[in-house]
């Protein structure tokens, strides 16, 4: 399917070494069908194969093919796009070779933005992008696209809010669009002395939750950017110990956990979180840490109480940063001493959510709770954090849990 742009259609063995692979990607449409979305073909098909490639080295692969397999013959700029990012053309089973793009990927990728973006604007009737971008914001929201129900409509309408956010920002702000590691659409827009942003995971989240995560708020943000953010209070994010590795960011564990999240670091504006890089960051680590750990202590956030069966689970949310209320150990203590608990158990889930329980509340008290984080998680995907629980001792966290056994809890539901 074109448009599974987080999903390889076919895994290939190529060769006797086991690591080596090769990926398959099909497209069914007409050479007429494509042509009529032009940009948004372009980024289809440079995203499939760099996400593709990329999933699968992440596993300890190594990628030695990526054959495009199209049913008809494809437009020459589909070619030049599939070229850029070395990826072979196959149509009806005649395979042309990779050769040398006369473009490079990001090239592509920034004329097929811009060139979305004036598309957009003459659909909406509008030349000004800001007037633009409030257009399908509200056409966005009148009838959001759901991903599981339409995967061209749902990723076509994130490449449009994408194209049309930067189509603002650029007309104050220079920059270029260019690959990015860290995201689901492979691409950022480069701006500024090395500073990337990254609209898809705006965009993911305008379409899920609507005005609260408007794409305004990146022109916003580029306005702070701009100003500086020297003088802006520090504070602890946790996030997966593989992406702040991968993103070069300033952290430590939390535990020594592989699956755990670990704490990163960053300044917070007013619509901002600019996270710190060790390439770059003068203050140290230490220094870092101790900052953020006062300024988390200062963060307010709200505690409701549910019960999961014989179980009370407290709820830690209203805040951005209620998750990271897990590294407040002042606060964790006070949760301690609400339940009358010497163990908790604790998850963070999603962004802006923190559970928490008695390890010893009730039977099972930890599968319980590790079984609702790992539910949580997998149902917010632009703000999943982490999938397993942890536990907590005199507010500190000690180790973290498997993730649950669902063979083995079908086994003592039934009570086998």
């Amino acid at each position: 399917m074109y448009a599974s742009l987080d999903r390889i259609d076919l895994v290939t063995s190529e060769g006797t070494d086991e690591s080596h692979v090769g990926v398959v990607l099909t497209d069914h449409r007409a050479a007429r069908e494509i042509e009529a979305a032009p940009e948004v073909s372009v980024l289809f098909a440079m995203t499939r194969v760099i996400v593709g490639r990329r999933a699968l080295e992440q596993q300890g692969k190594r990628v030695v093919r990526v054959r495009y397999a199209a049913a008809h013959e494809v437009p020459s700029f589909l070619i030049e796009a599939l070229d850029a990012v070395g990826a072979e053309l196959d149509v009806g089973g005649a395979v042309r070779a990779v050769g040398t793009a006369a473009r490079s990927a990001d090239a592509i990728a920034d004329e097929a933005f811009t060139a979305l973006a004036a598309r957009v604007a003459r659909r909406v009737g509008l030349r000004d992008p800001a007037a633009v971008l409030h257009a399908l914001e509200a056409e966005t929201s009148v009838a959001p696209p759901r991903k599981d129900d339409d995967e061209a409509a749902y990723w076509t309408r994130v490449l449009e809010l994408m194209a049309v956010a930067i189509a603002v920002i650029r007309a104050g702000q220079p920059g270029v669009w260019a690959q990015t590691p860290r995201t689901e659409v492979p691409f950022g827009f480069v701006f500024g002395p090395g500073r990337t942003m990254l609209p898809s995971n705006r965009a993911q989240r305008f379409i899920e939750r609507g005005a609260e995560e408007s794409m305004f708020l990146l022109v916003t943000s580029v306005q702070e950017v701009a100003r500086g953010n020297a003088g802006l209070p520090v504070l602890p994010t946790l996030r997966p110990r593989a992406a702040a590795i991968a993103d070069g960011l300033v952290w430590r564990p939390i535990v020594d956990d592989e699956a755990a999240p670990v704490i990163a670091y960053g300044r917070d504006g007013e619509n901002t979180f600019s996270l710190l890089l060790r390439e770059r960051e003068e203050t140290s680590p230490e220094a870092l840490h101790e900052e953020a750990m006062r300024n988390i202590a200062g963060v307010a956030v709200e505690i409701e109480e549910h019960r999961v069966g014989e179980l009370a689970v407290l709820a830690i949310a209203g805040s951005w940063f209620a998750c990271e209320k897990l590294v407040d150990a002042e606060f964790m203590r006070g949760l301690h001493a609400r339940l009358g608990a010497e163990t908790l158990v604790a998850g963070v889930p999603r962004r802006g959510v923190l559970v928490v329980a008695d390890a010893e509340g009730a039977p099972r008290a930890p599968h319980a709770i590790a079984a609702l984080v790992e539910a949580e998680h997998a149902r917010d995907g632009t703000q999943s954090l982490c999938p397993i629980a942890m536990l907590v001792r005199d507010g500190v966290v000690v180790g973290a849990l498997p993730l649950v056994d669902h063979e083995e809890e079908g086994d003592a539901d039934r009570g086998d």
